[in-house]
C-alpha cells in the first residue's frame, strides 16, 4: 500500500483501453489534472488512507472516476470536490459515467457534470450511502442512478441541481424540492453544443 501520493497538474490522455490514474492500494491527492479520452480516468481501489480528488477537468472518458471497495469504515475515505466532468464534445452525443461508485460511500461536493450518459451511478451495499452535496448535473441522459433504492439514503443528498435529458433519478426518489435539491437550468456563463468545449465557460 502507498499513502500520501500527490498527482498534480498533469495532462493524461488517450488511455482508451486502460487507466489514467491507477490508485490501487494507494491514497493521497489528485488535483488540477486534465484527464481526457481514457477508459477509467481515475480508478481507486482499497485506499489505505483518505483520497481527495479535486479541481480536475475530465472530458470524454468512459468512466471519469471509478471507485471500488472504498468503504471508509474499512479503508480511507474518498472526497470528490470541485471537479468539472464533461462527456462527449460531438453534437448530439453523450459521454460515459461521471462517478461510478461500487461498494463505496464517497463525499461528492461542488462538482459540475455535463453531457454524460449517467452523472452519478451508485452500485453498492445498503449500508454505504454516498453523500452528494451541491453538484450540478445537466444535459446528461440520467442524473443520478442507484442499482437499487435500498443502496442509498436520500437524506444525504442535498442542494444538488439535477436537470437530465431523460430521467433525473433512477432507483432514487425524486428529490426535487427536498433538502434543497432543485431541477433548473444552471445558466452557465456560456455553453454551445458545438463539438468544442474550449468555447464554453461552466
Amino acid at each position: 500500500a502507498v499513502s500520501d501520493v500527490v498527482i498534480n497538474r498533469f495532462e493524461i490522455r488517450g488511455a482508451s483501453a486502460s487507466l489514467g490514474i491507477d490508485a490501487l492500494w494507494s491514497s493521497g491527492e489528485f488535483s488540477e489534472n486534465v484527464l481526457e479520452d481514457n477508459e477509467w480516468a481515475v480508478y481507486v481501489l482499497y485506499p489505505p488512507t483518505d483520497v481527495v480528488i479535486s479541481e480536475n477537468t475530465f472530458a470524454e472518458n468512459d468512466h471519469a472516476i471509478h471507485l471500488n471497495q472504498c468503504d471508509s469504515a474499512t479503508y480511507g475515505a474518498v472526497t470528490i470536490q470541485n471537479n468539472l466532468l464533461l462527456g462527449e464534445e460531438t453534437v448530439g452525443s453523450l459521454g460515459g459515467v461521471g462517478v461510478y461508485s461500487d461498494t463505496s460511500n464517497p463525499e461528492i461536493f461542488n462538482n459540475t457534470l455535463v453531457k454524460l450518459r449517467q452523472g452519478l451511478y451508485f452500485d453498492g451495499a445498503a449500508t454505504l450511502s454516498p453523500v452528494p452535496v451541491n453538484n450540478i448535473i445537466t444535459l446528461s441522459g440520467v442524473g443520478m442512478r442507484s442499482t437499487a433504492a435500498a443502496y442509498i439514503d436520500p437524506n444525504f443528498f442535498r442542494y444538488n441541481d439535477v436537470r437530465a435529458l431523460a430521467r433525473n433519478y433512477i432507483n432514487i426518489p425524486d428529490l426535487t424540492g427536498i433538502n434543497g435539491n432543485i431541477s433548473v437550468n444552471p445558466r452557465f456563463i456560456s455553453f454551445t453544443d458545438d463539438s468544442d468545449f474550449s468555447n464554453d465557460n461552466f
